[in-house]
């Protein structure tokens, strides 16, 4: 008998390449999404601008649509699929098993479907799009925190993290909310929620881990430096922010912004955003 195995190699279907790694479903669905709300929003903007074509017909109006897609529907999935594979790295534990991402990405792609169709429909489609993006956001955050504690290195930006998703999810069901209540003062709150306590603390958390670490490897002589007070402050500040502007006193904002922009400007001179063109890439993180 050979000891040599002849039989043929099977090469991997398409479907097991594409769903090999959470960052290629995530990110693909994420481009898909960044086209299609460009679409629509010319297709709006043209409505409103040229006799020629038809506006619009939606069941919300497009403001608010525009908003909760920007927030909701595209930079996601960009965050998803970069979480769920660097947290088992980040904190040295266990890979995201392939079912959940897998899951993740039918249930978010499919809402937000549902979500297109909808809006020109009804508000119940829309209710039922929204009810499932939020388990697709609940199997997201589930895989996530799975990971979390089974780790060996947990620090505050993942917890910081977590934090994030949850206050998106809450903005989501705000949405819902307004949908079914017919609250403008929802939809706002949704949109402060996705934008302050959502993108602002994904970003300056992941630019408060990632640029140090980088700039450690890409600049000559440079000192990692990360700021312990650059986070709790920044959380503080934005949903400081939140807070006066669901209450009305927009006017007040500064007391929250002005902090934030100076510390932003710090962690910017301390990470050396003037010698990251020295690497390109590393430049391009800090923009």
């Amino acid at each position: 008998m050979s000891l040599i195995d002849s039989s043929p190699v099977t090469e991997p279907r398409r479907w097991q390449v594409f769903t090999a790694a959470p960052h290629r479903v995530m990110f693909l669905a994420g481009a898909i999404q960044l086209l299609l709300v460009m679409l629509f929003w010319l297709a709006e903007l043209l409505g409103r601008t040229t006799p020629e074509w038809p506006p619009l017909s939606l069941v919300l109006p497009s403001t608010s649509v525009h908003a909760f897609l920007m927030l909701y529907g595209v930079f996601p999935f960009f965050i998803f699929g970069f979480l769920l594979t660097v947290y088992p790295r980040w904190m040295g534990g266990p890979v995201v098993p392939g079912a959940q991402y897998v899951a993740s990405f039918v249930l978010l792609s499919g809402g937000m479907l549902l979500f297109y169709v909808g809006l020109f429909i009804s508000h119940m489609l829309l209710m039922l799009a929204l009810a499932v993006q939020l388990v697709g956001w609940a199997v997201v955050l589930y895989s996530l925190l799975a990971v979390y504690r089974q780790a060996r290195n947990r620090g505050p930006h993942e917890r910081l993290l977590n934090f994030a998703l949850l206050a998106a999810m809450l903005g989501i069901l705000c949405f819902l909310y307004g949908i079914v209540a017919s609250s403008g003062l929802a939809f706002q709150l949704a949109r402060e929620l996705g934008l302050w306590l959502f993108l602002l603390p994904v970003v300056f958390t992941v630019g408060h881990r990632m640029i140090p670490f980088f700039s450690q490897s890409a600049l000559i002589n440079y000192i990692m430096v990360r700021p312990s007070w650059g986070l709790p402050l920044m959380i503080v500040c934005a949903a400081a922010h939140v807070l006066l502007e669901v209450s009305g006193l927009s006017a007040w904002r500064f007391l929250a912004d002005a902090p934030l922009a100076a510390a932003a400007l710090h962690h910017s001179w301390v990470w050396q955003f003037r010698r990251s063109f020295h690497a390109r890439l590393l430049a391009m993180l800090h923009i």
